[in-house]
């Protein structure tokens, strides 16, 4: 049975988490803007922790009582989820090591070479991980206003950052290159990406 969360703590976690995300967000687009590294670290710092007490909110006020194959099918999509936001964390140090914090090169390698924003796809399943776990109907309904905004943030950064960076090299990425959900030869492209 779905757990009757009290509606004035179930709407601030949600808006806590959301403004916690969009402020996550908004980091592609500071060095654009050339805000200072301290502002940038605060920004990120704070939207974590909005994002987590947003969550932590959620959760604690609508839990239900899943069946035991749905607990066992959400630890194991956010065991996969993890895993996935472990290697897209790896894929960044590279990066930043090699180019920088702003590069000029295109990086098409790892969980780049599996989809276009691989740390959407994991933060896509660690939300679905969350709400078969939990089994919380208020988390099914925050998990999809994170998937509208995490598409669309994926199309803005296309659009607005990357497509304008590396012009043709980019478009010719997005014709070889899912955006978010992987396919056949992309999984392909990945694990032989490893070896």
């Amino acid at each position: 049975m779905i757990a009757v969360p009290k509606p004035e703590n179930l709407f601030m976690g949600i808006l806590i988490s959301y403004i916690g995300f969009m402020l996550l967000n908004m980091y592609p687009f500071c060095f654009k803007f050339h805000i200072p590294k301290i502002i940038i670290i605060f920004v990120i710092v704070f939207s974590v922790l909005c994002i987590g007490y947003g969550w932590g909110t959620i959760i604690h006020n609508s839990q239900g009582t899943p069946p035991g194959i749905v607990t066992f099918f959400g630890a194991l999509v956010l065991i996969i989820s993890c895993a996935g936001w472990a290697m897209c964390l790896m894929d960044w140090i590279v990066t930043i090591k090699s180019h920088g914090l702003v590069s000029e090169s295109l990086y098409i390698k790892r969980t780049y070479a599996l989809i276009r924003h691989p740390q959407v796809f994991f933060s896509l399943l660690l939300l679905i991980g969350f709400d078969l776990y939990y089994w919380s109907e208020a988390l099914a309904w925050t998990t999809l206003l994170w998937i509208i905004g995490l598409v669309s943030y994926a199309a803005l950064e296309e659009k607005l950052e990357l497509i304008p960076r590396f012009g043709e090299e980019y478009l010719t990425y997005c014709d070889t290159t899912p955006g978010i959900f992987p396919n056949k030869s992309s999984i392909k492209r990945f694990f032989e990406s490893y070896t």
